[in-house]
């Protein structure tokens, strides 16, 4: 709700009686930097006393379940812009899209509820559409965390450390030998055994008594704050 407040100006429904005069009403909004304008309801099938009744608890609960979901909205919103103030919000209606107030002031009961069906039944229609709306936004921002994290991946690997980048990010072609008597490995060495590396890598490789490894073969191909990742080439057994 603090939200809502912080980004959304205040709209106060205030029912006078029809053969109310509004002038003075107006006069003391329009004082205090508001707007008054009529907001036209249709007919609606109310039904029985204790109907209206029963409803009035099921809007009062409708109502703390919309200004819910309307948080999340605002605050996915939020969190795609990345903490900055939310884009100027619209309402689609019809083929056209209006600001909140415009939208208020020009209020048409909406044809997805029709009038014909009673208040109570249109309450839970409202709140199907509602559970609607949030189902879909929880799902969409999933998708979205996923892509994030797919994205994340992918810059880790772009830019982070050599254990754990691409190497196709990394390898040129012509350092990569693999022929029918030659394979090439890639090998990622801590900085402190690089010098062991360098002395002992041509022996890694033994059967028999004869070792695998090409002499000279080892290359850096790169290196960072970790270590250093080499090219070394064996004899294909």
């Amino acid at each position: 709700r603090d939200l809502m407040e912080k980004h959304f100006k205040q709209f106060i429904a205030v029912s006078v009686p029809e053969k109310e005069p509004t002038g003075d009403l107006n006069a003391k909004i329009q004082a205090a930097g508001g707007t008054l304008f009529t907001f036209n309801l249709p007919q609606l099938r109310v039904g029985t006393l204790d109907a209206l009744m029963q409803l009035s608890d099921d809007l009062a609960r409708l109502d703390v379940s919309l200004s819910s979901v309307i948080s999340k909205v605002a605050r996915a919103a939020l969190d795609l812009r990345k903490g900055q103030s939310l884009p100027n919000v619209e309402v689609r209606a019809g083929s056209a899209s209006l600001p909140p107030e415009s939208y208020l002031a020009s209020f048409e009961w909406s044809d997805n509820f029709p009038l014909r069906t009673r208040t109570n039944q249109l309450v839970e229609n409202i709140s199907k559409t509602m559970s609607e709306i949030d189902e879909r936004l929880r799902t969409e921002m999933t998708e979205l965390s996923n892509v994030r994290n797919e994205l994340g991946n992918i810059v880790r690997k772009d830019q982070g450390s050599l254990q754990s980048r691409s190497l196709s990010t990394i390898v040129k072609p012509e350092q990569v030998i693999n022929t029918e008597f030659f394979k090439s490995f890639f090998v990622f060495v801590p900085t402190h055994m690089v010098p062991l590396w360098n002395n002992t890598y041509e022996t890694l490789v033994e059967q028999d008594g004869h070792y695998y490894v090409v002499p000279r073969s080892s290359i850096l191909i790169q290196s960072d704050s970790d270590g250093s990742l080499f090219r070394v080439v064996v004899f294909r057994k």
